[in-house]
């Protein structure tokens, strides 16, 4: 037997793989691919009423992205 010759790993593991269990902390980039897309939008839904021109449309994207984080929160907790 070699010494020299190691096993490669597979870099082809499937999303339910990564996402399930303690393989999303295996590494940085792995922990970044899970949080970084919800990430996003929690950040965009803060934003977002601010850059709205008019009232009128302001109060409705803020009462859509309350109900969205409230969303996101349970989706946090399952």
């Amino acid at each position: 037997m070699e010494t020299g010759h190691r096993r490669k790993e597979r870099l082809d593991r499937g999303v339910k793989v990564r996402t399930e269990g303690l393989y999303a902390l295996m590494s940085w980039r792995e922990l970044g691919y899970l949080t970084m897309p919800r990430l996003v939008l929690i950040i965009g839904m803060l934003i977002l009423p601010l850059v709205m021109p008019s009232m009128y449309w302001q109060r409705v994207i803020s009462i859509v992205c309350i109900y969205a984080l409230l969303s996101l929160s349970f989706d946090f907790l399952a």
